[in-house]
């Protein structure tokens, strides 16, 4: 299994404010890691998605996205 390893500075952490400007470290499965869309704000790629080690979805917004290595 190959890992991709994302940087990511998020306005929400685990559903509390990052008032900090902290940015957090996630590793994906490197195969899973894909784009998604919001188009309720007119978006048709707003950011990159993909499952943790865990096996859990997570969603990242470029915007957002400080550094990515591993695809």
């Amino acid at each position: 299994m190959r890992k991709a390893t994302l940087y990511y500075n998020p306005e929400k952490h685990e559903g509390i404010e990052n008032r900090a400007s902290a940015t957090y470290r996630y590793e994906l499965i490197a195969d899973s890691v894909g784009t998604f869309a919001n188009y309720t704000n007119g978006e048709r790629v707003a950011g990159l998605t993909g499952r943790d080690l865990d096996g859990n979805w997570k969603r990242f917004r470029f915007d957002n996205i400080v550094r990515l290595s591993g695809i």
